[in-house]
C-alpha cells in the first residue's frame, strides 16, 4: 500500500530537441528494489514507456531500470507492426541520487524511431508508469495516463504535438 510521497512520487518533464524527444523522470522512493530480468522488469522498480505515433499499427513499449547491482536494464516489450529492429534508438541513463531519488534519462531519436521514411512526426501519444517493488513484489505503480500499467490501450495515452 501507498504510504505517501516518500514511498512513491514523481516529478516529470517531457520535450522536444533536435529531433529527439526528451524525458525526464525524478522518482522518490524510499526503497529501491529491482533483482529481475530485464524482460520482468516490470515487477520491480522501473518504468514502462510507451509511445504510439499516428499511421502505425500499434505502438512502442520500452523498459528502462537499474538494477540491484547498478546496471542499466532496458527492454522493447512492444514495437509497431512492420518495425523489424528490436534496437528502439533510445539513449537512456537511470542513477540514483539523493539517497532517495532515482532519474531516468530518456531520449528518442523521433525520424529513426518513428516513420519509416526518416521524417519526423508532427505529433506523437505517449505513457509511462512507475512501477514500485518495496518487499519482494511489484506493490503499486503511478501512471501518466491509462493504458500501459493495467490494460494495454495507446488510445488513452496523451497526445503531444511535436513543434
Amino acid at each position: 500500500m501507498w504510504k505517501g510521497p516518500a514511498d512513491l512520487s514523481a516529478r516529470a518533464w517531457v520535450w522536444h530537441e533536435q529531433g529527439k524527444l526528451h524525458l525526464r523522470l525524478d522518482v522518490r522512493d524510499d526503497v529501491h528494489r529491482q533483482k529481475h530480468a530485464a524482460s520482468r522488469m516490470w515487477q520491480g522498480d522501473s518504468i514502462q514507456l510507451g509511445l504510439a505515433v499516428p499511421g502505425q499499427v500499434g505502438y512502442w513499449e520500452l523498459g528502462f531500470a537499474m538494477s540491484n547491482s547498478g546496471k542499466l536494464l532496458t527492454h522493447v516489450w512492444l514495437r509497431p507492426e512492420g518495425t523489424t529492429s528490436t534496437d528502439p534508438r533510445v539513449d537512456s541513463a537511470v542513477t540514483r541520487i539523493d539517497g532517495d531519488n532515482t532519474r531516468y534519462k530518456i531520449a528518442l531519436d523521433l525520424e529513426k524511431l518513428c516513420t519509416k521514411d526518416g521524417s519526423q512526426p508532427d505529433q506523437i501519444a505517449i505513457s509511462f508508469a512507475i512501477n514500485d517493488d518495496d518487499s519482494d513484489r511489484r506493490e503499486g505503480f503511478m501512471q501518466l495516463t491509462p493504458g500501459i500499467a493495467t490494460q494495454k490501450s495507446p488510445a488513452l495515452f496523451m497526445p503531444i504535438a511535436i513543434e
